[in-house]
Parts: C-alpha cells; sequence; structure tokens
C-alpha cells in the first residue's frame, strides 16, 4: 500500500461505506480492491467516497477499473457502486463502461498526477 494511502471501512445495514484518502495510485488500487473483495458478497450496495484522495494516478484508475469488472461478475450480492466527494466524476468517467455503475457529485479532479 502506497504510504500516503489509507482506507476506512464503515458498514451500515445493506451498505458499506468506503473512505479513500491521500494519493491514489496503483498500489493503492490494489488495497481497495482487496478491501472491498472482503465485503463484496455481504453488501449489494458499495458507497466509496473520495473528497480526501489528494491525487489520482491515471494507472491506479486502469487497474481498478479492470478489476473491478471481475469482481462485479463474481460476486453473489455486489450489484452496485456509487461514487460521492470532489473526485467522484473522475472514477466514473474511468469506469464508465461497466453497467452497474451510477451517480456521485460531479466534480472533476484538478490534477491527475504529480
Amino acid at each position: 500500500m502506497s504510504p500516503v494511502f489509507s482506507i476506512s471501512v464503515m458498514p451500515r445495514n445493506k451498505s458499506l461505506y468506503v473512505r479513500i484518502q491521500g494519493r491514489f495510485d496503483g498500489s493503492s488500487a490494489q488495497q481497495l480492491l482487496y478491501t472491498l473483495k472482503q465485503y463484496v458478497d455481504q453488501f449489494p450496495m458499495i458507497i466509496v467516497d473520495t473528497e480526501r484522495l489528494s491525487c489520482i494516478d491515471a494507472f491506479g484508475l486502469n487497474v481498478f477499473r479492470y478489476n473491478l469488472e471481475g469482481m462485479q461478475t463474481t460476486a453473489s450480492q455486489f450489484r452496485y457502486i456509487r461514487f460521492t466527494g470532489n473526485k467522484a466524476a473522475v472514477f466514473q468517467a474511468a469506469i464508465s463502461n461497466l453497467h452497474h455503475l451510477t451517480g456521485g457529485e460531479s466534480h472533476a479532479c484538478e490534477k491527475l498526477d504529480e
């Protein structure tokens, strides 16, 4: 995991709330995917808060997008993911070809890499 990336997970009713913060790169994407896989069969909806991300690397987005599609097809419960926060639109655009993605705030990330 990137030393400047962290994840917190808050299960609530039928949803899993995930807060990510720091720099989102390939390593961060793998850590997020690993975390989601632990819960994907327990929750039909996952909400990822992107508000505290400082930077999003294009490679990290590609790693996340590619692996999320596989996770969605093998999970028994997971059907819906929503991104919120000021970086939500960046994630939406990256995985817009996945049919289960819906909404989030439409604010683009100002800086994709440092």
